[in-house]
C-alpha cells in the first residue's frame, strides 16, 4: 500500500505541478480533500488544487517540483522537494519581475482508497520573495541605532576549578546615534569566566529603567578574553532593529 500511495503522490509533483496536467486532479485526490498551509486558507475540494496549480503556473509557466526525498508509513507520504520557476505573471498582485526562484518545501500527504484526502505543506514563502526582489535580502531591515562607549574596570578574581574569574564592572560611559543619545549609568557588570578553550562564560545583566527625563541605560560590557586585562576602556556597536 505504501508503494502504491508513493506513486500517487509523485505523480502529483511530477505531472500535475511540474507539468500541469490539471485534468489528473479528480484521480488523484478525494471530493472531500482538504491542505493545510501556514499563512493562507485551508484548500478545500480538488477544485481549490485545480485553483492553485493554474495560479502558480501562470505566475511560473516553467514551473516544477523536484523530489529531493520521499518517506512513506502506513497511510502517509512524506516528500522534501524544490519548487522553481520563473515570475512571467502576476503572483499575489506583485507583477512579474522575470526573475528565477527555487523554493524549498516539504509536504505530509494522507491517502486512502488511493486518493490523497489531506495534505500538510511548509514552504520557504520568504526566500521565494526575496529572490524576486519584492522583499529585501536581509529582512527585518537593521539600521544602526547607536554607538555605546564603556567605561570599565576589570577585576581579576584569580583562578577557579572552572576557569579565569574576572568582574568587569560597567563604571559609566555614554551612547548617541540619529535618534537616541544618553548616558551609561554606573552599576552594571559582567561576570566572566575564562577557560583553557576559550570560551566565556556567564554573562550577567542588569539594567537601568528608561525615565521621563532622559533616556539612561546600564549596560553590561562584553569584551573578548585577550581585551580583558585592560582595565579602562571598552567600546560596542549596537545595531538594532526598530
Amino acid at each position: 500500500m505504501s508503494m502504491d500511495n508513493t506513486a500517487i503522490v509523485l505523480r502529483q509533483h511530477h505531472e500535475l505541478w511540474s507539468k500541469g496536467h490539471v485534468g489528473l486532479v479528480d484521480e488523484l485526490y478525494a471530493q472531500d480533500f482538504i491542505g493545510h498551509h501556514p499563512g493562507e486558507p485551508d484548500w478545500t475540494g480538488p477544485e481549490s488544487v485545480k485553483l492553485s496549480v493554474t495560479t502558480i503556473r501562470e505566475a511560473f509557466p516553467d514551473f516544477a517540483e523536484t523530489v529531493e526525498d520521499v518517506i512513506a508509513a502506513g497511510d502517509r507520504v512524506v516528500t522534501r522537494f524544490t519548487s522553481s520557476g520563473t515570475h512571467l505573471g502576476e503572483l499575489g498582485g506583485v507583477p512579474p519581475t522575470g526573475r528565477r526562484m527555487a523554493m524549498s518545501e516539504m509536504a505530509i500527504f494522507r491517502l486512502a482508497r488511493g486518493r490523497i484526502v489531506e495534505q500538510w505543506g511548509q514552504l520557504d514563502r520568504l526566500g521565494m520573495f526575496q529572490q524576486l526582489g519584492v522583499v529585501p535580502a536581509t529582512w527585518p531591515p537593521m539600521e544602526l541605532l547607536y554607538e555605546i562607549t564603556f567605561d570599565v574596570d576589570v577585576q581579576d578574581l584569580g583562578t577557579t576549578p572552572s576557569g579565569q574569574r574576572r568582574i568587569v564592572v560597567v563604571k559609566g560611559g555614554s551612547f548617541a546615534g540619529p535618534r537616541l543619545r544618553g548616558r551609561v549609568l554606573p552599576g552594571g557588570g559582567d561576570w566572566l569566566l575564562v577557560r583553557t578553550d576559550g570560551p566565556i562564560l556567564d554573562p550577567a545583566w542588569a539594567e537601568q529603567e528608561i525615565g521621563l527625563e532622559e533616556l539612561v541605560l546600564a549596560y553590561l560590557g562584553h569584551p573578548d578574553a585577550t581585551a580583558l586585562p585592560q582595565p579602562k576602556l571598552a567600546t560596542a556597536d549596537a545595531e538594532v532593529s526598530p
